[in-house]
Formats: structure tokens, C-alpha cells, sequence
């Protein structure tokens, strides 16, 4: 660099320095402030001696910030340089040395925020406000402690480096929360009249208090590791750039420069950084604001957050087997610290096998010493502690990249399944509904070929379940379980023993079981009898030649209340009431509503078995459709015809004749009141072998 450029630079730090010295402020006063003794001055005092700032405006604290923006890229190309810019900055001017002079001062605009912010609730957000210049100041000390020799000068003082933080914070709010920051403006004020609360403006931030406030961030991620910095610093980092983060996420706003200081700081203290996250991470963080207006929403995206944010810093480079430790705590932290709400505790589960997969699993040892954790956690006097350990250990297992420790992990959840909790219970049998039928369906969505080699492998090996009684095969004492779950007292057990051993019947039929359920239809609760019907129907669909299936259905679905005699009298009673020609009562006309829906049940089913039946060759397709055609001029056979008919239409077209042709749009025409979709796309089906004449004739009404 030229020396006339050198000297341009010095001559202009020389006058930055002289904004500074401002009248007003006098040597004790500059003492006080850098002995943190100026707090305990009284009032009057303090007014005074902050309305001594009003002689330094914006355009200074600008011209200083540029100023030493340019410095310091001085310095970086001249290390050497760095000897100047403390000369200059050091020397004494009327008996002030000037460099505790300017930090006193720049102490002074950062505490003015704070200060302000008690007393009304809320910093002004204009371009000459007390958090403008504050930010100002912020965003020189920091440049300034990027300059080397600092440490002779003790430029870096605690409590000054927590005031720049706090500036920060409170940039944040009034850019991401500024609803909250008018309610404690409001709460402030709680003792003035109305007319003075409305005076009061409702602040917008300005383009330049953005800049400002991202300008001190940006710098704060070019600190780098901070290893000079005391714990307390670190930790007062820590704490502010959280919180600013979760700040950020009330508007759903990236917090890129945040992460980017987390990132810095974790290769010196891994540990901080981690922890400071987790509540994050576990939904328990108390950095976001109490008065937003959907909180969950915000928690989750600061969640979302945290949890990118941890798995970026545990893969970064550096000692694999460090990182991998740091995550195995990170998880158990995560499972000590689950949530009560069953949504956030989904979410942090899911959180959990993401990092798991990510950082633990290619590690053996960790992937040991974890599932043994999960085993005892599963164990834990807390409800909602068992019940998380369901919940990972389900994930876990249908994990598409994952089948180790199978045996350990469904052995929790059949554990699990005996629980005193009918949470837990009920979280188990779900959990092990998910992994079988994952494991055993190959429609299943997910399906897995190794899974289902271990799960097959579990379920057909024998152990012992307690000390008394002998090995036994798994798939046995698997249906022993449930069928206790079974006569559960609770409806919700019940209801997913049968979602349980829907899957194990799909793969083997055991018709002791399959008529235990039959007796469900009939339980006190809608939902077991719900879930009981559609059992039954799963297994006759997958096997409908099974004739003892039928009868099983038969008895079990088609009465569709509890007690039979009650359906027969009300019935009987409807016919009476019909007869008569009286009202009909609301409940009675339920009995024909129920009638009809069995009716559309079973056509249904009807359907299905013909589709299997004409899939695998069983029936003569052209003898049931001249059958059906004929059928559909019988008014007993109708109906059932025309489904037929239906079901086939795509094979119409190659069978029908012309002769057949006209049948079907006589009948068309014939049943102009009855007339359905089913019987149009019969007709549209053959439209191409109608002759012109009857096509003529085919009356074009609407359908039912």
C-alpha cells in the first residue's frame, strides 16, 4: 500500500478518535464506567451523562466502524501494522488516555439500550436511537477485538463484551418479535393514563437497524473459536446467539450466522455448544417468547433448526470417535429430557434415529452401549420415559437402513406390551403392528426383505421368558401375549391386539385365534367392534375360499350390533310400523340405514372375489356374462346381475352379441327411474356394437 493510502488511514483513525472525546464526560466518569461502578451512581447523574452521547451521531459511529474496518484489513495484510494502530490509538490527549476514553464511551452507547429498555419496555427504533448507535458501538468493539494487542490494553472486559451481546438480543426482538417488545412497552407503561399509552409510536425498523444488527453478526462468526475468551464469555455467546436463533423462528427467518458461530466455537468447546442446544432439541427451551402468537409452531421450527444445526456440528471433520461419543450423550440427554406432549415427543424421537444413523451407528461400541441404555431406560419409573423407549425402539427397527439387535429391541416392545401403564401398553402393541406388518406384508409400503429374514428368525426361535417356565417358540408366547391383551380392560389395548394379530393370521392362520376375535364383534366398545370387523374381512379377502372364514364373518360382522335379539325385535318392529303406515321413528329408520349398508358391504365383497376369481381362471367369463344378460330381465336377479355385469365390462365388448346389445339398452330405457352408473358404464362399454337404430333410441336421462 502507498504510504500516502497509510497515512490517509491513521490521519482518519486520529479523528475518529477525537468523536470520543466528548464534553460532559469526565475522567471519573470514565473510570466508573470501566469499574463497572457508573450502575450505582443515582439517576440524575447517569440521565446526565447519557445525554452527553446526543454530540455523537450515526454518521460518527459509522465513520469510526468504517474506519476501523479498515484497519483491520490493514493489519491482516501487515501483521506488523498492528504496533501503529495502538500508538496511534493510545495516545494521550489533555491527560485522557484515549483508547479507555473511546471504549468508556462506546461502553456508555451499548448500556444506554439497556438502560432505556427497562424504563420504557422498548428501544426506539429510528436511525439516531439509542439501539442504532448501540449497535454502532457493538460492532466497533467487536472489530476491535479482532486486532492483535489487545490483551496489553485490556481491551477485552466481560461485562462490556455482555452489553454488545445484550444490544443484540435486543436488535432481535424488535426485528423478529416486535409484538412481545410493544406488550412489555405496554406493561411498562401500565401505570400511565390511556391518552399517554396512545401517544406512544408503534416503532418499524428501519433498513439501516437491519444492517446494523446483521453487520454485528457477521462479526461475531469472523471471532472464530474465541480461545482467549473465558468460559463466562463463551457461555454469555452461547446463551445470546440461542436465543437470537429462536428469536429468528418466530418469523421462520434462516439463521445462517448463528449456526456459523456455533460452528466456530464447537472444535474448542463441543460440550458448551451441545448443551446449550439440547433443550432446543428436547422442546424445552425457554429462549422463545412466551407471547408468540403460535407457539408450537415457532418451537418446531426452532427445533427444526437445532436438530440441522447438531448434525452439521457432529459431522464435522475432525476425531470421528469424539464426535460419536458427543452424539451418544446428545441422545441419551435426549431421552432423559423427552416432553409429556405426544407430538413434540414424536418429534424428538424422530430427532433421535436421525442422529443415530448419522453419527452413532457406524460406530459398534457406541451402538452397543446405547441400545443397553435404551434396554434399562425402557425399564424407568416414569411413564412418559417407558413410553419414549417404545417409540425409538419402533423407529428404530423400521428404519429402512438398520436390522442389528433386533431380538434386544422387540423384546422391549414385548415387554413393553405387559406394561402397568395402558400408555405404554398401547404404544407397544402399535409399535409391534408397525414392525410386523413392515416385515411380514410385501404389498406393505417400506417392505423390507432383510427385516423380514430377522423378524422370521425372531418369531420362530424358542426362549425363555422367565426363570419357571421353559423354552417356547416366540410366535406362541407372541400369541399368548395378545390374546391376554385381548380381554384388556382398556378399549384402546384391545383395539391394537387385533391390529396385531391381523398381521400374524395374513401369514398363518390359526382359527382358535381368528374365532376369539369373531367374539370381539360383540365388545362394549365401537371401536374394538370396528377393528374386529375389519380383521375378519382382511382375512376372508385374502383367503375367500376359506369356507369356516365365511362362517366366521358371517357370524361376526352381519349382525353389526351387540346383542342380536334387540336388531330381530327392532326389525320386526320396523315392519310393523310399515304395515300400518305409521311414522317411522329416527331409530328405526337406523335399522334400514344399517340394512342397506350391509347391503353395499356385501356387493363389495361380491365384487372382490369375482375380480380374484376371473384373475386366476376359476370362472367361464362368456356363460356368466349370457347369464347375467339374461338375469337383468328378472327382477329377482336384477340387481346382483347388473354388479356382475359391471365388474366385467371391460370383457363385455369381446362376448356380447347384437342381439345381447339390444337387451341391455331395453333395459336402459325401461329403467329410466332406476337407472346408475354401474348400468351406464355396462352400456358404454359396448357402445361400439349397438347398432345405429337402438343407439338412436337410447333415452340420455340422468342417473342415480
Amino acid at each position: 500500500m502507498r504510504r500516502e493510502c497509510l497515512d490517509d488511514v491513521w490521519d482518519e483513525l486520529r479523528q475518529c478518535i477525537a468523536f470520543f472525546d466528548l464534553r460532559g464526560i469526565s475522567d471519573e466518569d470514565v473510570e466508573d464506567i470501566l469499574t463497572q461502578k457508573f450502575q450505582l451512581l443515582n439517576a440524575s447523574h447517569k440521565d446526565e451523562t447519557y445525554s452527553c452521547l446526543d454530540a455523537l451521531p450515526t454518521t460518527r459511529l459509522e465513520r469510526t466502524a468504517l474506519c476501523f474496518a479498515r484497519v483491520l484489513d490493514l493489519i491482516q495484510t501487515s501483521p506488523s501494522m498492528s504496533n501503529k494502530f495502538w500508538k496511534t490509538l493510545s495516545k494521550v490527549v489533555d491527560k485522557r488516555a484515549m483508547h479507555r476514553t473511546v471504549l468508556a464511551t462506546i461502553d456508555l452507547c451499548m448500556s444506554k439500550v439497556s438502560a432505556l429498555a427497562k424504563v420504557t419496555g422498548s428501544a426506539p427504533t429510528d436511525d439516531q436511537s439509542p439501539l442504532s448507535k448501540g449497535l454502532l458501538a457493538a460492532k466497533v468493539y467487536l472489530m476491535w477485538l479482532h486486532i492483535p494487542g489487545g490483551s496489553a490494553y485490556s481491551i477485552f472486559m466481560p461485562f462490556v463484551y455482555q452489553d454488545a451481546l445484550w444490544v443484540l438480543l435486543g436488535w432481535a426482538k424488535v426485528m423478529y418479535a416486535p409484538e412481545l417488545e410493544e406488550q412489555a412497552s405496554k406493561t411498562a407503561r401500565a401505570g400511565q393514563t390511556k391518552r399517554k399509552q396512545a401517544k406512544k409510536p408503534s416503532y418499524v425498523a428501519s433498513t439501516e437497524l437491519a444492517e446494523y444488527g446483521k453487520d454485528v453478526l457477521t462479526i461475531l462468526v469472523s471471532l472464530g473459536s474465541m480461545q482467549s475468551f473465558n468460559l463466562d464469555a463463551v457461555t454469555s455467546t452461547l446463551d445470546a446467539i440461542v436465543s437470537i436463533a429462536a428469536l429468528m423462528a418466530v418469523q421462520a427467518v434462516p439463521a445462517e450466522e448463528c449456526r456459523q458461530i456455533l460452528k466456530a466455537l464447537y472444535p474448542n468447546h463441543a460440550q458448551q455448544v451441545l448443551v446449550r442446544l439440547m433443550p432446543a432439541l428436547a422442546f424445552r427451551d425457554k429462549s422463545l417468547p412466551g407471547g408468540a402468537r403460535d407457539t408450537q409452531q415457532h418451537m418446531t421450527a426452532f427445533h427444526v433448526w437445532s436438530l440441522e444445526t447438531s448434525d452439521q456440528l457432529l459431522g464435522s471433520h475432525g476425531n470421528d470417535d469424539a464426535n460419536a461419543m458427543n452424539a451418544m450423550v446428545v441422545l441419551q440427554q435426549l431421552c432423559i429430557r423427552s416432553p409429556e406432549k405426544t407430538d413434540y415427543r414424536k418429534k424428538v424421537a424422530a430427532a433421535l434415529v436421525t442422529l443415530f444413523f448419522h453419527h452413532v451407528l457406524p460406530h459398534p461400541g457406541y451402538t452397543s452401549t446405547l441400545m443397553t441404555f435404551l434396554d434399562s431406560f425402557s425399564r424407568s419409573e416414569k411413564v412418559t420415559c417407558r413410553q419414549f423407549a417404545v417409540e425409538v425402539t419402533t423407529q428404530l427397527i423400521v428404519h429402512d437402513g438398520w436390522t442389528d439387535q433386533f431380538s434386544l429391541q422387540f423384546g422391549i416392545l414385548m415387554r413393553r406390551a405387559r406394561d402397568r401403564s395402558v400408555w405404554v401398553r398401547n404404544k407397544a402393541l402399535v409399535g409391534m403392528a408397525s414392525v410386523l406388518s413392515k416385515a411380514l406384508h410385501k404389498q406393505a409400503s417400506g417392505w423390507s426383505p432383510a427385516l423380514e429374514q430377522v423378524v422370521v428368525a425372531e418369531l420362530t426361535s424358542s426362549k425363555s421368558f422367565s426363570d419357571e417356565t421353559p423354552p417356547i417358540r416366540v410366535w406362541t408366547h407372541l400369541i399368548q401375549l395378545l390374546q391376554m391383551c385381548l380381554e384388556d380392560g382398556k378399549k384402546m389395548v384391545r383395539k391394537s391386539a387385533l391390529q396385531v394379530l391381523e398381521v400374524l393370521l395374513v401369514v398363518e392362520r390359526d382359527m382358535g385365534i381368528v374365532a376369539e376375535i369373531q367374539l370381539k364383534c360383540t365388545d362394549s366398545s365401537v371401536l374394538v367392534r370396528k377393528q374386529a370387523m375389519h380383521v375378519l374381512t382382511t382375512l376372508v379377502l385374502k383367503d375367500p375360499s376359506n369356507r369356516d372364514l365365511h362362517n366366521i364373518w358371517s357370524w361376526g360382522v352381519l349382525p353389526l350390533v351387540n346383542d342380536p335379539e334387540p336388531m330381530v325385535q327392532r326389525l320386526g318392529e320396523w315392519h310393523d310400523y310399515r304395515r300400518r303406515g305409521l311414522e317411522i321413528t329416527h331409530a328405526l329408520e337406523c335399522v334400514h340405514d344399517q340394512f342397506d349398508h350391509l347391503d353395499r358391504m356385501l356387493i363389495t365383497f361380491a365384487q372382490v372375489a369375482l375380480r380374484l376369481l376371473v384373475k386366476a381362471g376359476k370362472i367361464d367369463v362368456p356363460q356368466v356374462i349370457k347369464n347375467c344378460i339374461a338375469g337383468i330381465q328378472i327382477p329377482e336377479t336384477t340387481t346382483s346381475s347388473w354388479v356382475v355385469l359391471d365388474e366385467l365390462h371391460a370383457r363385455l365388448i369381446d362376448h356380447v352379441t347384437t342381439s345381447d346389445c339390444r337387451v341391455l339398452t331395453k333395459m336402459w330405457n325401461e329403467k329410466q327411474d332406476q337407472n346408475s352408473l354401474r348400468m351406464l358404464r355396462v352400456l358404454s362399454s359396448i357402445a361400439s356394437r349397438v347398432a345405429a337404430l337402438d343407439a338412436s333410441k337410447v333415452l340420455i336421462v340422468p342417473v342415480a
